[in-house]
């Protein structure tokens, strides 16, 4: 008879032993709000469904961080767009300057105009984020354009374009034609080599869903842009007898006239640019929300899958912890146990 009460005794100590496992693991469940801390504490299908939304979840994410990126860059370059219009727009009215009585006398004004112009442009198209260069797309870590006074230097050198107006010798039509030549010489003013204008970059925003997005700064907007501002960073209006002088003085107009025509299209060419880049985004703006709403959807039924019913648990518990007492009831007087010695 006492063999069999030590052994009920010892039975009832391991379902003890057992009940106090229980009872830590819901004290966890209650803590942490969560089944387990860990996938293999998932039952049955719970623990593969488990890791698959968080696949999901992860991959989400991902495509997430990737289009913040992306629109980063857009945006910047659609800012810099932006500013080459006001640019252009400046430009447009220092040539509109030109065609007036004056002319001769803001001439070295528009010199210098041009010439601080060319710098600003440069640095608009050089323009960067973390050290992708936005203007440059396969080629993203180098910058666009070469140093301006390397392009200023060369293209007012011996071997460079005249710009000194001449009805007789060197008319406007001649300095254009001198001009787009030499900027169509890429190497002359752009580090982008052989890559073509229309190029654009790709990013992976969806599965199956590819974005192309970009603008390259060896378009011929941005290649009129720098020949116009050359141009009239080193223009002069040839003199001679007064009828001489009278034919240059025209010429000059009919330069600054088909120059205005030139920034004119550019800035369409570029306004164009900006709508693209707006649709761009406004695109990547759509992919990223439907990813957001994935990620609501996923993190719901992941809750479903890995979170506990703090009311069933905190039931759980108490039940528990009532059985482990009804347990000491039985075996405390027989072992010497205190009620906190046995609880521990």
């Amino acid at each position: 008879m006492r063999l069999a009460n030590v052994t009920h005794i010892n039975r009832l100590q391991a379902s003890v032993r057992d009940l106090h496992v229980d009872l830590a693991k819901t004290e966890e469940q209650i803590s942490t709000g969560k089944v387990a801390s860990v996938f293999s504490g998932l039952k049955g299908e719970k623990a593969r469904v488990s890791v698959q939304l968080r696949e999901v979840l992860s991959t989400r994410e991902s495509y997430i961080n990737t289009i913040n990126t992306t629109k980063l860059r857009a945006e910047v370059a659609s800012s810099a767009l932006t500013e080459i219009q006001n640019l252009a727009s400046d430009l447009r009215v220092e040539l509109i300057k030109q065609t007036q009585d004056l002319y001769s006398e803001n001439l070295p004004i528009m010199n210098e105009f041009a010439k601080t112009q060319i710098d600003r442009l440069a640095n608009l198209l050089n323009s960067e984020v973390a050290g992708i260069f936005v203007f440059s797309g396969m080629a993203s870590s180098t910058a666009p354009i070469i140093n301006t006074e390397t392009i200023k230097t060369n293209f007012a050198a011996g071997g460079g374009v005249n710009t000194a107006v001449n009805a007789a010798s060197n008319s406007a039509a001649t300095i254009q034609n001198n001009s787009n030549t030499w900027f169509n010489t890429m190497g002359n003013w752009n580090a982008l080599g052989t890559l073509s204008s229309a190029s654009e970059n790709t990013v992976h925003a969806a599965v199956g869903l590819n974005v192309s997005y970009g603008e390259m700064a060896n378009q011929e907007a941005f290649s009129d842009l720098f020949e116009i501002l050359n141009i009239f960073a080193n223009v002069t209006v040839a003199g001679g007898t007064a009828a001489q002088q009278q034919a240059n003085q025209s010429e000059y107009r009919t330069l600054v006239d088909n120059s205005r025509g030139t920034v004119e299209q550019a800035f369409d060419d570029i306004n164009q640019m900006v709508a693209d880049l707006g649709g761009d985004l406004a695109r990547l703006n759509s992919i990223q929300e439907k990813h957001k709403n994935d990620i609501e959807l996923v993190t719901s039924q992941l809750d479903n899958v890995e979170n506990v019913d703090s009311f069933e648990a905190i039931n759980r518990f108490q039940s528990l912890r009532s059985q482990i007492e009804s347990s000491y009831q039985i075996t405390a007087a027989s072992r010497g146990f205190s009620l906190l010695n046995f609880l521990n």
